[in-house]
């Protein structure tokens, strides 16, 4: 399985990611998995924080891009494999990550129109080795994502009257779509609602479907449903 499960904070990306088969490698760019883990001690999770802080604690982005590519690196190298790589964040791998690295080699500040292909191109390469050593390898890969605001195009008038467009704010969606390109078969939004948990499947390879999973393992119905 490789998956980008996404969803709202509290939906129970975190919570769901740490009960995939084990062995568990979790690298976690969020600072959420040392909040969880003590909830599962029986779990085989190897717990890897790759969230990096200035001296005075506010995040750096480019000792984190440092950090996740030596760890991707290293992972390259194993040849003893978990049974499920979790990466807790990946939100932030091109929207912070990458755009760091390309700040610091740069010097430049704010990425123009054409260089987010720059960009994209530097997240492609730190994600793609792993989505092809999970298929040559065989052990499962799972992503999780935040939703993020979706914006669509609107006509108003300004204040002489003229009919111009703008760009307004549409609800939330996850964060998936620049990823799912990369080889991922299998998308999940998770939310919750008055105390109950629920999975919607957006793709996979047997098909879309929606379910409860309070009190359940994700992982375990996404196996059951044949994924």
């Amino acid at each position: 399985m490789i998956a980008i499960w996404s969803g709202e904070p509290g939906a129970g990306k975190t919570w769901n990611a740490m009960q995939c088969e084990e062995p568990i490698e979790y690298w976690d760019l969020e600072k959420r998995g040392e909040l969880t883990i003590n909830q599962f001690p029986d779990q085989l999770i190897d717990l890897k924080d790759l969230k990096r802080f200035t001296t005075n604690y506010r995040d750096d982005h480019y000792q984190t891009y440092l950090e996740f590519s030596k760890t991707v690196e290293d992972f390259l190298k194993k040849t003893e494999l978990p049974q499920t790589l979790v990466v807790d964040g990946i939100s932030d791998v091109r929207n912070h990550l990458a755009l760091a690295k390309w700040q610091h080699d740069t010097g430049k500040k704010k990425p123009g129109e054409y260089t987010w292909g720059v960009i994209n191109d530097i997240t492609k390469n730190l994600l793609s080795p792993l989505i092809n050593m999970s298929i040559v390898k065989g052990f499962d890969l799972i992503f999780t994502a935040q939703f993020v605001d979706k914006y669509t195009t609107v006509s108003v008038q300004d204040d002489m009257g003229r009919p111009i467009r703008k760009s307004a704010k549409n609800g939330r969606v996850p964060a998936t779509k620049d990823w799912q390109n990369y080889g991922v078969n299998t998308l999940v939004e998770l939310s919750q609602a008055r105390g109950k948990y629920y999975a919607k499947i957006t793709k996979s390879p047997v098909g879309i479907d929606e379910f409860e999973i309070t009190g359940l393992s994700l992982f375990d119905e996404l196996i059951n449903r044949g994924i």
